[in-house]
Formats: C-alpha cells, structure tokens, sequence
C-alpha cells in the first residue's frame, strides 16, 4: 500500500509547498494536476487492495500487478 501511494504523496506535497511559496506557481499547479491525475490508477489499486484479506502479497511486476494469496 505504501509502495502504491508513496509517489502521490510526495510530489503532490512538493508540488503544494512550491504552489505556496509562489515558486513557479503555474508550473507547479500543472504538475500538481498532472502527478495526481496520472496516479488515479494507484489510488484505484489501493482501494481494491483494502476490501482484499489482509494475508495477500501483491508483486509489481513491468507488465502489471500479480496478486499471491495462500488459500487453506
């Protein structure tokens, strides 16, 4: 989940402290938009992933996700 999420959080915040200090404030709100709109994906699999059973492995993988689970 922290892998997902992690280059959302951080840029987006880079990004807002950049728009709030006035430094290059267009370029910033663009690229703002852009990493946000860009990770819409990782937020879906993030959400898919907390309705999953706490005991699964997810592998990232060039192609996608692979998603383990170990059923009794």
């Amino acid at each position: 989940m922290a892998v997902t999420l992690a280059p959302l959080v951080t840029l987006d915040v880079i990004f807002i402290g950049f728009y709030m200090l006035n430094l290059l404030r267009t370029f910033s709100f663009l690229c703002l938009m852009i990493n946000t709109i860009g990770a819409l994906g990782d937020v879906w699999i993030a959400v898919k992933l907390l309705a999953q059973n706490r005991s699964i492995l997810v592998q990232d993988t060039k192609n996608g996700i692979e998603i383990w689970s170990e059923t009794l």
